[in-house]
């Protein structure tokens, strides 16, 4: 979600300072980080060494090699240049984002509050509660800044989901917040990702997948649009393209995996029923108030014939949601068809998850 000012090495009137180091170019240029890289052929052999540098310190942030043949060079060109275009955004995203804890909240303007809370560990309560409140200050600051107000909506619609089914006002809120985000900025690509997402916890299913779209065709080398991509199409039923879609993000940026990433592609492997590649990928996303990802775990296990882990994980669900039945669970997921739905249902009567509140599923695993 960088956003970057970019520009070329030769916008340096003097060639002679690109030879004079990354401290020259970076007063020259006005920049705080700068990317440099080497190509060299070796028959039909090609590594491409590629650098993210400090400007200020001369320290190297990130640095990769690539090494890919050269048969079909235009091919070869346009994979690595999305890797580096990809990880480059999300290596100085990381880079600011560490800067920017170091500054007290006084000191910070709204696009450092927006970076602060788009920074913090949103599963974290405490920490979500902190990004809530960055968001809202960052508004406060500049009520025009559209990304402040969309993740402010994300925070709300994730709120909102804990909340009973009649507790429409947060929800409402976070429409109106992502609505207006778009009105501000048409052409930023995440506020349009978010409110698909909010279209589609909404049931709009064409208007998730448009504004979603919509995202990847403004920037289609954002790993994080891609991924909320992958989210919307398999709610959709569509999962054999949401697998690669989520692929794409970690192909863009092999650095990006946040926690949601790794339900969400779980969540894609369950629906096509690969329970056992679903399995990791849950474990590596869940945390304590993951329930809907705890409940499709446990069903997995179940399907696999892990019995005791399938009721080990059905008991961690219910202490996170003491509530929770098959009935709960499988409505609060957007699915569109029908079969999904079924599906989910089927595998968490496998697993033992109650059908009713007080009351353990007679279909459970033995």
């Amino acid at each position: 979600m960088a956003l970057l000012k970019v520009a070329s090495y030769g916008s340096i009137h003097d060639p002679k300072e690109v030879a004079s180091g990354s401290r020259r170019i970076w007063q020259e240029l006005g920049v705080q980080f700068l990317v440099e890289g080497s190509v060299l052929r070796m028959g039909e052999s090609l590594r491409v060494t590629v650098q993210l540098v400090d400007g200020r310190s001369g320290y190297q942030i990130w640095g990769e090699r690539f090494d890919r043949t050269a048969a079909e060079p235009f091919a070869v060109q346009d994979e690595i240049v999305h890797t580096i275009v990809g990880t480059v955004v999300g290596r100085v995203y990381a880079a600011i984002c560490d800067q920017t804890r170091r500054k007290l909240p006084s000191h910070l303007s709204a696009y450092e509050h927006m970076l602060r809370g788009n920074a913090l560990q949103w599963d974290d309560p405490d920490s979500a509660a902190e990004a809530k409140r960055a968001f809202e200050r960052a508004i406060e600051l500049d009520p025009g800044f559209a990304l402040a107000h969309s993740l402010l909506a994300v925070m709300l619609e994730r709120e909102a989901q804990d909340l009973p089914a009649d507790s429409a006002e947060p929800r409402e809120r976070a429409f109106r917040l992502a609505k207006r985000a778009v009105e501000l900025a048409d052409d930023e690509s995440t506020c349009h990702t978010i409110l698909g997402g909010i279209y589609l916890w909404r049931r709009s299913f064409d208007l998730a997948l448009h504004h979603t779209q919509r995202g990847i065709d403004i920037n289609p080398v954002n790993q994080w649009n891609r991924a909320d991509l992958g989210i919307v199409l398999t709610y959709i039923g569509r999962a054999d393209e949401a697998l690669e879609a989520l692929r794409d993000a970690r192909r863009f940026d092999p650095y990006f995996g946040p926690r949601w990433y790794w339900r969400a592609l779980g969540l894609t492997q369950f629906v096509l029923r690969r329970y056992a590649d679903a399995v990791p990928d849950f474990e590596r996303g869940i945390v304590r108030k993951s329930v809907g990802a705890l409940a499709m775990l446990a069903g997995c296990y179940a399907k696999l014939g892990r019995g005791d882990r399938a009721r080990e994980t059905v008991a961690m669900c219910l202490v996170a949601a003491p509530d929770a039945t098959i009935e709960k669970l499988v409505g609060r997921e957007p699915f569109k068809n029908d079969g999904d739905r079924t599906h989910m249902a089927e595998c968490l009567r496998l697993a033992g998850m109650p059908a009713h509140h007080g009351a353990a599923s007679s279909d459970g695993l033995a």
